[in-house]
């Protein structure tokens, strides 16, 4: 049995000659030595050589992406927020398609409308008809589940309100409401990238873009409320747009820990968030 394995390790080590000769003169140009045991080696060598190359371009760039199964937290939150801004983006399309359409009922005299106030308005009717409407049976459920869960809070001096109200951002409250130290509002601190919702239907009536706070959102509503939304890094609503309570209106800040300071003032008085809404 000894005999034999070293009779195979003999064979494997066992050198041959491979030689290239000129066609012409038969001279040996080149000449290779190598044994199975070296052909082997030097097989398996670069097959490790490939395998390690294609692993490095797997793990250490965008092809892993589409790996079966490979999902990162950015990647998500990319997702999502690619997904948040497409569907603000077909809402203005449709409105602008609206706007149009509506121009040129007025120009061919189908609609008689004397002011670009009015045609604004009708724009607005027609875009919101339909909108978000609920049937019978989802109305029937809704007023079964509110009499069911309806809870009088006597301690609340505004909870009249409360139930129009949509927590703008799930996170940890930081900075507290105090008007006495120049903190109208609250900071809310969530995981970066995180959708910030309208906390009340409105209309955005201001956009703006500051070095400290990055962009801010200004929203009325019904009942002279005003909510603010700053220290976004991004915005999904444009002026003059019509939000309903919950509706994603921008993006909060990237940074790993972002803050959304947020304010909600009636009748030019500043109000306390948490007074109204559960963070």
């Amino acid at each position: 049995m000894k005999e034999k394995i070293k009779t195979k390790i003999r064979k494997l080590r066992f050198k041959y000659k491979i030689s290239i000769l000129n066609e012409n003169t038969l001279e040996e140009t080149h000449s290779l030595r190598l044994s199975p045991l070296n052909a082997i080696t030097l097989f398996v060598v670069l097959l490790l050589i490939v395998f390690a190359f294609y692993s490095v371009i797997i793990l250490f760039t965008p092809i892993r992406n589409y790996l079966p199964g490979y999902s990162t937290e950015e990647m998500r939150d990319n997702y999502m927020r690619n997904a948040l801004m497409a569907d603000s983006l077909m809402e203005v399309v449709d409105r602008q398609n609206t706007y149009i359409a509506r121009l040129r009922d007025v120009v061919t005299g189908d609609i008689d409308i004397q002011s670009r106030a009015a045609l604004d308005s009708a724009v607005n009717d027609t875009a919101t008809k339909g909108f978000m409407t609920r049937t019978e049976r989802e109305e029937s459920f809704l007023k079964e589940y509110e009499n069911s869960e309806a809870i009088e809070d006597t301690n609340t001096p505004h909870n009249a309100y409360a139930s129009m109200f949509f927590t703008p951002l799930k996170g940890v409250v930081g900075k507290k409401f105090n008007p006495q130290s120049g903190q109208y509002g609250i900071n809310i601190t969530a995981k970066p990238s995180s959708p910030v919702a309208a906390a009340l239907s409105g209309t955005v009536i201001s956009i703006s873009y500051t070095i400290g706070d990055d962009y801010t959102v200004i929203m009325s509503s019904d009942n002279n409320f005003i909510t603010v939304y700053s220290n976004l890094s991004d915005v999904l609503v444009s002026p003059n747009q019509k939000v309903y309570a919950g509706q994603p209106i921008a993006i909060s800040q990237t940074a790993s820990e972002s803050s959304l300071h947020f304010e909600l003032w009636q009748n030019n008085m500043p109000l306390n968030p948490e007074d109204f809404i559960i963070f």
